[in-house]
């Protein structure tokens, strides 16, 4: 399932955020630079410098994923390890907004021109954006191999604390031959760890 849709902040709930005092924020936001190309082709140096692959290799998997070609997203995670008996690369991407709409790929790497063989942004129920004061949403490879999307959620009550709001915890499992849904959960105790969300027992 591929959701190509802008996800939208109310304003009066954008404004009360931005005129908090020092909101404490669990990660890094999208930067605030009008010169989206400029910051892209950053984007992309320092991606290939962390996770370890060639220019052309990150590149490929960008243009396996459709975004070889825009402008308007930055890298959230590679893992070129986790799927790997699978002959998969994991690939997450932000795009700009207040919203961070996170999009998850799954690419298959077995031939020299790689394939996109799964995508998503969100579910039937939940949309992969989240209010910017409450953190972005997550993506990972589980121990077994399984794709794991975490975000926190207002619930549309509009809150502004992770104390009134929960987290959503997504988990798709490969079936032979692609990723579906396997549950969707919603969790009200959770914390930043400093690399992920994490559940906190109730």
């Amino acid at each position: 399932m591929t959701f190509r849709t802008r996800c939208a902040v109310p304003l009066s709930l954008l404004v009360v955020a931005l005129c908090a005092a020092k909101w404490a924020r669990p990660q890094e936001q999208y930067p605030f630079d009008p010169n989206w190309p400029t910051y892209h082709a950053r984007d992309l140096q320092e991606s290939a410098r962390k996770y370890g692959l060639s220019p052309a290799i990150l590149k490929e998997l960008l243009r396996a994923a459709g975004r070889e070609d825009d402008y308007d997203y930055y890298i959230g995670k590679i893992d070129a390890l986790g799927l790997k008996k699978r002959g998969q690369v994991f690939l997450s991407t932000y795009d700009f907004g207040t919203a961070a709409r996170l999009t998850v790929y799954a690419i298959d790497t077995r031939t020299p021109y790689y394939r996109k063989i799964w995508e998503t942004g969100g579910t039937a129920h939940t949309d992969f954006c989240t209010a910017s004061f409450l953190g972005r949403a997550t993506a990972s490879v589980s121990p077994e191999g399984s794709i794991v999307v975490k975000l926190p959620d207002s619930n549309g009550k509009g809150v502004l604390s992770h104390e009134n709001s929960d987290l959503i915890v997504v988990e798709y499992k490969w079936t032979g031959e692609t990723y579906r849904l396997y549950s969707e959960k919603r969790f009200h105790r959770y914390r930043w760890n400093g690399k992920d969300w994490e559940v906190l027992a109730p």
